[in-house]
């Protein structure tokens, strides 16, 4: 556990000792309420996507709390990473071809895992606190209405599913773009905005 746990919250300090053992916490982030567990422990992924209603066939994003890190997990080409750096951190998910190391639940049918780096202050200090890839993933059953807030979440999901709740404000904004690297160009597959420039 990173040193930066010391001088969390009561409520962050429940949050970083339930990731650290293998647990499921649903946190605010960036856009929405997500669902966050050891994205390198296979069963508190499996945890992840049933608590979603999700098949293991979909995997959740990783976020991540540089470029570098997201660099172990997936193929960032010098121009992907030049596109990277100018939009992240940010309300941004990359897909990008999976190493061959990279584990085998973090990847899609495609053979693409996803990364999301965002400096939104809950998210990055539990990415510290813990020294953890956290699971990226929206706190909502699959095709149902993201919560951006503790009541809505709780309609969303069975709170009794998940070791501990972070009751805080979500940032707001809509769902992450999502841009697929494995194609060239890069491909919006889900678009938030207008997304960046140079994107097909």
């Amino acid at each position: 556990m990173g040193g930066a746990a010391r001088c969390l919250s009561e409520n962050l300090e429940r949050a970083v000792e339930a990731l650290c053992r293998g647990g499921v916490v649903a946190l605010p982030t960036d856009t929405c309420y997500g669902l966050a567990g050891d994205a390198l422990r296979e069963d508190t992924v499996m945890r992840v996507l049933r608590v979603k209603g999700r098949s293991g066939k979909r995997p959740p994003a990783v976020f991540v709390p540089d470029l570098d890190a997201g660099s172990r997990l997936g193929v960032l080409t010098r121009d992907a990473r030049a596109m990277a750096t100018d939009i992240l951190p940010g309300s941004y998910t990359l897909l990008l071809p999976a190493h061959a190391e990279t584990p085998r639940w973090l990847i899609s049918p495609e053979g693409l895992v996803g990364i999301r780096w965002t400096d939104f202050p809950t998210v990055a200090t539990l990415l510290d606190a813990t020294g953890l890839l956290l699971t990226a993933t929206s706190a909502n059953r699959t095709g149902a209405p993201p919560p951006y807030d503790v009541t809505a979440l709780a309609e969303a999901i069975p709170l009794g599913q998940v070791d501990w709740v972070i009751d805080s404000n979500c940032g707001g904004l809509p769902p992450s773009t999502v841009i697929d690297f494995g194609t060239e160009p890069p491909t919006i597959r889900r678009s938030a905005s207008a997304g960046p420039p140079g994107v097909a």
